[in-house]
C-alpha cells in the first residue's frame, strides 16, 4: 500500500518538474527572442555585405574603365608620335652641331664616360 510519505514526495518530485518546465519554458522564451534579434542583425549584417559588393564592383568598373581610358590615350599618343616622327625628315646631325630637343631647346652632347662632374656642377648619374 502507498504511504503518506511515499505520496508528499511524489507530489515534491511533481512540484519541482512543474517549477523547472516553468523556468525552462521562459529561458526558451527569452533565447527565442534573442535569436529574432540576432537574425534581424545578421540580416542588417547580409545586406550592408550586399551594399558593400555592389560598391565594390562599381569601384573596380570605374578603375577598369580608366585604365581602358588610359591605355587608349596612350596608344594615341604613341601613334601620334611615331607619325610624327616619321613624317620629319631625318638630317644627320654632325658631331659639332647641337641639334634641338622637341620642345627647341639645344640639345647638348654627353660628355665622356671618364667625366663624372657636368659642367653645372651636378653629379652623372646615367
Amino acid at each position: 500500500m502507498v504511504s503518506l510519505e511515499q505520496i508528499r514526495k511524489l507530489e515534491a518530485r511533481v512540484s519541482q518538474a512543474v517549477s523547472t518546465i516553468l523556468e525552462l519554458r521562459e529561458e526558451n522564451t527569452t533565447l527565442r527572442q534573442k535569436l529574432e534579434k540576432y537574425q534581424e542583425k545578421i540580416d542588417q549584417l547580409e545586406l550592408l555585405i550586399a551594399q558593400y559588393r555592389d560598391s565594390q564592383k562599381e569601384i573596380e568598373e570605374g578603375i577598369l574603365n580608366a585604365l581602358r581610358q588610359l591605355d587608349h590615350l596612350e596608344d594615341d599618343a604613341l601613334r601620334a608620335s611615331s607619325s610624327t616622327l616619321s613624317s620629319v625628315p631625318k638630317e644627320p646631325l654632325s658631331e659639332e652641331s647641337e641639334g634641338e630637343d622637341i620642345e627647341g631647346k639645344p640639345v647638348v652632347p654627353l660628355q665622356e664616360k671618364g667625366d663624372e662632374v657636368k659642367k653645372s656642377g651636378e653629379l652623372d648619374i646615367f
